[in-house]
């Protein structure tokens, strides 16, 4: 509700302006007050949506011509689709590549004699396809001027991305053209070092108190700020933010503390905003939750260090009204600190550049990154086509009591026993469980697989009325999914010590088989528990784990066969 944000004014939609420039700067401006997005490469456009009647204004403010329209139908029909009255988007249209950079090549085609009128033909969801080779026609929205009846202008830019992160989102389901700018909090320096590394050609930088100038006063030139990627500005920017390397801690027997003042660097890395708030109902900040990795990475670290990952961010955090939405990120981006590895793996007929960490720094850069989920994968990146583990995870429907996910786990256990794997089990975060049997690592995906699902269709089985191995929701009432394509290439499955993004800040935990029992309740591992009951610990519940290298034994590929 624009009403309730400090700055708007009731009105009509701006009149004609000149939409805000950026100045050149020579060095990215440093401290927590500036936002950085890096620069979009294509067409600046501003769509003014009124009543259903979109107008579309050039970066000069000039109206786009109605003989040119018809071109931008794609842009035009994606806008309508918003759910607003009247709105003033301020965006810029491209083509977005496959590795996530940005580009104008192909965009005059995708827009060219006919595009418009094959484009409506197919289905909304496909209205943004293009060739894959060129990249994807897009809008990338960065800033809302308007907005039912208020002119924003004299609201702070920090506020007013809040109310466009709600309406992308909101429209984002009808209107796949449109996507959201995004942007760090502070942290210029590196931010710049790692997008001219990764060929992004300029970052912008803008105040995050800036109430919104016209390009033709001059006080606007001082609140966006533009700086070029050349050898020496991105030399000096990778030497000023430099991360020297991070030993492994010895982790103090304390649960994560507030602190008045959270340092600037926590094992190398500078968390920017270190006080944000990442889950509202705990008041749990990003600063906090690097305290809590440094205390639990012993144990942590071998689970995640090594493997592809696939992250959950939450630039916002989670639980808080009008927070940026939460997204899985799969391949590497010009935002990835230089601490966390890249690795190229193929994907179907291209590759893409998968994220690794190798230590504590590349656990603190995610944290950075306001990662509130770490899913890993079933292989190292050294070895990645090879698994070193099966894992059956076991996903209850809602009106499955507790205790029968415990009976299910032990099942699966005794299988597992039956084909001479010794098999781990660890909570989730959730309801359900993970039994998880270490490999060495010989078989390919594919085999992988085929055990893991001879394994839950045999215990699934001997009985259908309380298993399934069946996606399909309505399929699962009342039971419990045995889900084996954790263990097909490409899935993952969250790591052990790993938050999740929900309310209370549950962790997956492992757990020995006695911990296992129907009076245990999953809820209690916490980010607020977790640390002090490992430091309680005399021994880890998975010590065995990382020594067992279990070859497939006879029985195993007997099963395979269907012998079994």
């Amino acid at each position: 509700d624009p009403s309730a944000v400090a700055g708007a004014a009731k009105g009509p939609m701006p009149g004609a302006f000149k939409p805000a420039v950026a100045r050149v700067a020579k060095a990215v401006p440093d401290g927590d007050d500036w936002l950085h997005e890096m620069e979009i490469e294509g067409e600046r456009l501003l769509g003014s949506i009124a009543a259903q009647k979109i107008q579309l204004l050039a970066a000069s403010g000039r109206a786009i011509p109605t003989a040119r329209l018809k071109a931008l139908t794609p842009l035009v029909d994606s806008l309508r689709m918003l759910p607003v009255q009247a709105a003033l988007v301020d965006g810029v249209l491209t083509m977005l590549r496959p590795d996530g950079r940005t580009t104008t090549k192909g965009l005059a085609a995708a827009l060219g004699a006919g595009a418009a009128k094959k484009e409506n033909k197919r289905r909304k969801k496909d209205v943004a396809d293009t060739d894959a080779d060129a990249g994807v026609l897009s809008y990338f929205a960065f800033d809302l001027l308007y907005l039912d009846g208020y002119d924003l202008r004299g609201v702070t830019l920090e506020d007013r991305k809040q109310l466009l992160n709600a309406l992308v989102a909101a429209g984002a389901a009808e209107a796949p053209l449109l996507r959201l700018a995004t942007h760090i909090s502070g942290g210029g320096a590196r931010f710049f070092a790692e997008a001219c590394k990764v060929g992004i050609p300029a970052v912008v930088s803008k105040r995050r108190d800036h109430r919104y100038q016209p390009a033709a006063k001059r006080s606007a030139a001082a609140s966006w700020q533009l700086t070029y990627c050349t050898k020496e500005a991105g030399k000096e920017a990778a030497k000023a933010d430099a991360v020297p390397p991070a030993s492994p801690p010895s982790p103090p027997k304390t649960h994560p503390r507030k602190s008045a003042h959270p340092p600037d660097k926590i094992e190398g890395v500078r968390l920017s905003s270190p006080e944000r708030v990442l889950w509202a109902d705990l008041g749990f900040t990003k600063h906090d939750l690097a305290v809590y990795y440094q205390i639990v990475a012993r144990r942590a670290l071998p689970h995640i260090v090594g493997r592809p990952l696939t992250l959950f961010r939450c630039p916002e955090g989670v639980g808080t009204p009008g927070a940026q939405p939460c997204f899985y990120m799969k391949h590497a981006n010009f935002s990835v600190p230089g601490n966390v590895e890249r690795i190229k793996l193929k994907e179907r007929n291209e590759a893409n550049e998968y994220l690794v960490i190798r230590d504590l720094s590349g656990l603190m850069a995610l944290v950075q990154m306001s990662i509130l989920e770490i899913h890993t994968w079933g292989s190292q990146a050294d070895d990645v086509e090879r698994p070193d583990r099966i894992v059956m995870d076991l996903d209850p429907d809602p009106s499955v009591k507790w205790e029968d996910v415990v009976v299910a786990a032990h099942l699966i256990r005794q299988r597992f026993e039956a084909i001479d794997l010794e098999s781990f089990v660890k909570s989730t975060g959730g309801k359900g469980l993970h039994v998880v049997a270490p490999l060495h690592p010989a078989l390919s995906w594919d085999k992988t697989t085929a055990l893991s699902r001879a394994v839950a269709e045999e215990v699934a089985r001997g009985a259908p009325q309380f298993f399934t191995t069946v996606m399909a929701k309505d399929k699962r009432k009342g039971k419990i999914l045995l889900d084996y394509m954790r263990n097909h290439r490409g899935s993952t499955a969250v790591a052990a010590f790993s938050t999740r993004a929900r309310a209370g800040a549950p962790v997956s935990l492992p757990l020995t088989w006695d911990q296992l029992t129907p009076t245990l309740d999953p809820n209690q591992f916490t980010v607020r528990t977790v640390p002090d009951l490992v430091a309680s610990q005399k021994v880890d519940p998975w010590a065995r784990y990382f020594r067992l290298k279990q070859k497939v034994s006879a029985g195993a590929r007997r099963l395979l066969s269907g012998q079994a």
